[in-house]
């Protein structure tokens, strides 16, 4: 492997990087919309349903993908304690 590719491959790994930000601050606008738009109409913030479903979404996903899903589901959970606070 050469140092070109290196530094290519490593470049690649830090755009990732950045979107691995990005997305989590995107979700975490729209939690924080939908948490405005329920206390406006009265509605309780949290929604244990809708948490399940989430969860078992990113866990299909992650088994499709080859990532552990424990791993997947703990990011979605770190999430939404987040989008909680």
């Amino acid at each position: 492997m050469s140092d070109d590719e290196l530094t290519k491959l490593r470049d690649e790994i830090r755009g990732i990087d950045r979107h691995l930000v990005e997305l989590p601050a995107q979700r975490l606008d729209l939690a924080r919309r939908v948490g405005e738009i329920k206390r406006a109409g009265g509605l309780p913030i949290r929604n244990y349903v809708v948490e399940a479903e989430a969860i078992h979404l990113v866990r299909d996903a992650a088994m499709q993908l080859r990532v552990d899903p424990d791993v997947a589901e703990e990011l979605l959970k770190l999430e939404i304690r987040e989008s909680l606070r």
